[in-house]
């Protein structure tokens, strides 16, 4: 039976199993935030390839109207800019879409009907960028090593080259060490959170044991 003596326990242990629920639900909640939000900025970067391919205007003008949109969007998130380092990417995640879903999944996604004239247009827009950077989606320093490879090659400057390769293995060492420490990092914090949770509730067990069976 509960006696007076036991109520500051009970209150314990209800605030406990409360903050608990509560933060499992706000955990619940933001999780999958930035992917959401992400997926918007897609999103609207799709609509705007749609818009701009739709006007009938060279290619040349619509990729610098894309490289504003693109500037635009990657100000509002830098996850965004972190998964989309340049438009090729989603101008190629466009055609995913396109080719894999189809125009209707598009439809549905953007609002604005694409065709296979939209399809065509993308692709060179896809040409036009690789052209401009040929190692458009690497990193701005690896981008540079590759360069002075590529000028090693045409120079057949063989010294150039093998420090050009040595350097690259480098970054590349670091890279790949970042990524696995970043990683370690991410499940570490997350497994943490997860056994506070399940140690509150423990906990609040315990004192409620104490409070009925005392």
């Amino acid at each position: 039976m509960i006696t007076t003596e036991d109520i500051p326990l009970l209150i314990q242990w209800l605030i406990g199993c409360s903050a608990s629920i509560f933060f499992m639900c706000f955990i619940a909640y933001i999780w999958p935030y930035p992917q959401i939000r992400i997926y918007k900025l897609k999103r609207s970067f799709f609509r705007a390839i749609l818009q701009v391919t739709a006007i009938n205007i060279d290619n040349g003008q619509s990729w610098e109207e894309l490289k504003l949109d693109y500037k635009r969007l990657i100000k509002r998130s830098s996850k965004f800019k972190d998964q989309y380092r340049n438009i090729s990417d989603l101008l190629e995640e466009f055609l995913y879409h396109y080719d894999t879903e189809g125009a209707q999944s598009l439809n549905l996604m953007t609002n604005i009907a694409s065709t296979n004239a939209t399809r065509a247009k993308v692709v060179m827009l896809i040409r036009i960028a690789r052209s401009e950077n040929p190692f458009l989606g690497i990193p701005n320093k690896e981008a540079n090593i590759l360069m002075m490879l590529s000028q090693a090659l045409t120079d057949n400057n063989i010294e150039l080259g093998k420090n050009s390769l040595i350097q690259l293995s480098q970054e590349i060492e670091k890279t790949t060490t970042m990524l696995e420490t970043q990683e370690k990092r991410n499940i570490t914090a997350y497994i943490i959170s997860i056994v506070g949770v399940i140690l509150t509730i423990v906990f609040g067990i315990i004192s409620l044991k104490s409070i009925f069976w005392s």
